[in-house]
């Protein structure tokens, strides 16, 4: 199975989840939706942080890493209750940089990472390691 046939399954399992078990996220965009993205641990990061850039930078993604699943809330900026403690990714990434990785990163900046991915505007992104999730 590839890893994006892997994904597509993890998906489906958010989906069914979140059907069965309705449940608030942390994140409402401007308009009030709410984006739901799903990823794998093994996958580039920036396969992810594009999955986040399509979504304006408001994002519940749900991480499927090590055997249990994460939910990272990523927040634009300015639509966030900054408590001013964010740092700017300072981790060098390239295309060998995993998800994984990425939260290994976020584990050691619980305040939050400040990311310039939200689009063409190129506004700040906030992203937070969330806790353990069932689904």
């Amino acid at each position: 199975m590839t890893v994006d046939d892997r994904r597509k399954e993890f998906t489906k399992t958010i989906l069914k989840s979140l059907a069965e078990h309705p449940r608030n996220f942390p994140v409402v965009n401007d308009l009030g939706r709410q984006f739901v993205v799903t990823a794998l641990g093994e996958e580039p990061m920036k396969v992810l942080f594009d999955r986040v850039k399509a979504a304006g930078g408001y994002a519940n993604v749900f991480v499927l890493t090590r055997g249990k699943t994460v939910l990272l809330p990523f927040t634009r900026q300015e639509g966030a209750f900054s408590r001013g403690g964010e740092t700017e990714l300072s981790m060098p990434y390239d295309a060998d940089s995993t998800v994984d990785m990425f939260l290994d990163y976020l584990d050691q900046h619980p305040e939050g990472t400040l990311l310039m991915l939200a689009g063409p505007q190129h506004r700040p992104t906030i992203a937070k390691l969330k806790e353990d999730v069932t689904v």
